[in-house]
């Protein structure tokens, strides 16, 4: 994960009206140091005393924010490492890494990726010292699970009035992960075309014209060489020219490369997680007969399998993308217009 960062949250005591008569000491004496005892442990009772709760002034500690794809995708490939089990006793010691996907842990295209969520916990800002949660960020298990009924009453209460702050500031927490928030009203929708992952149009945008002149057509003779060109038509190109009727350009040069490679059966030759990227130009078509055959293609995983049929369902219903119409200049029907004021309409 990145390296984390603070951003501040005031819950000082200005925030806290007292009644006529009464004051802080901090205010008509600074100087004055003061020691809550009854707010510690330190004390006859071992304990923290009723009524005496400690103020905290709190900041925000932030782990994860945008992510490249790349990312995204050695997460999935170490997943598939059954030998790299180095920190599962810290992470993940009640699940096969293989299934965190399907579980829901880790996703294959992730909202960090779209810049719209965030990783992040509370901490006592006069401290540094992390609120207790009930467990640390990425425990992949059920006690992560935001309202999970076995945590401390403590951390139960942190949980509730971190979900609070957030949600008043446009976030929604997602369930399996407490730490884990995404603005509600997204810049960028949930669909497969925003993802983004910065470096490419400066890194590759002269190895896309080459492709797209002919240049590359050496590289269609190997399953690697033609998995790439599928990738630089159908991922690359959506990366590169986001919102613009470039991004779908080349769906086609996609699409019929990935045909010609599982003609000849090299989709066999590659690893599962290469698969699904040659398998995805089906899922962009739209093509109903195209889309029957990604929702058959990607089934191997529940994620994928899922965004298949989302895709196949709309060109069974509609013929098209509706989410592409704007970009495509295509006008919308009424019933397209209001298909897409619904959640997950562009995924």
């Amino acid at each position: 994960m990145s390296n984390s960062n603070n951003l501040a949250y005031n819950t000082n005591k200005d925030n806290y009206k007292l009644p006529e008569g009464f004051t802080y000491l901090s205010d008509i004496a600074p100087e004055i140091e003061q020691y809550v005892m009854y707010a510690k442990k330190d004390n006859f009772l071992g304990n923290k005393v009723n009524g005496y709760e400690k103020e905290v002034i709190i900041c925000f500690k932030v782990f994860d924010a945008y992510r490249h794809q790349r990312a995204v995708n050695h997460f999935k490939e170490w997943s598939l490492d059954a030998s790299d089990q180095i920190v599962k006793a810290n992470y993940y010691p009640n699940i096969n890494k293989k299934d965190l996907f399907d579980k829901g842990y880790i996703a294959l295209l992730s909202g960090h990726s779209r810049g719209s969520t965030v990783d992040l916990t509370i901490i006592d800002i006069s401290s540094k010292e992390e609120l207790e949660m009930g467990t640390k960020i990425d425990f992949m298990d059920e006690l992560s699970h935001t309202e999970n009924p076995d945590i401390s009453s403590e951390a139960k209460k942190n949980r509730l009035m971190f979900r609070l702050i957030m949600e008043k500031y446009g976030f929604e927490n997602y369930s399996k992960e407490w730490w884990h928030f995404t603005l509600k009203d997204e810049p960028f929708k949930r669909k497969p075309e925003d993802h983004f992952d910065f470096p490419i149009r400066k890194n590759f945008i002269d190895t896309y014209s080459k492709a797209l002149e002919g240049k590359l057509k050496s590289w269609e003779e190997s399953e690697e060489g033609i998995l790439a060109l599928v990738i630089i038509f159908d991922q690359f190109s959506r990366n590169m020219f986001r919102d613009s009727p470039q991004a779908f350009a080349t769906d086609q040069k996609a699409l019929n490369l990935a045909k010609q490679a599982i003609a000849k059966g090299w989709d066999k030759e590659l690893k599962q997680e290469y698969k699904q990227f040659l398998y995805m130009p089906f899922m962009h078509s739209e093509n109903l007969e195209d889309n029957e055959m990604g929702v058959k293609l990607l089934g191997k995983t529940e994620e994928n399998q899922r965004y298949a049929v989302m895709h196949r369902d709309i060109i069974k219903r509609f013929g098209r993308f509706p989410h592409r119409n704007n970009i495509l200049n295509r006008s919308s029907t009424e019933e397209e217009v209001e298909f897409l004021k619904q959640k997950n309409s562009s995924f």
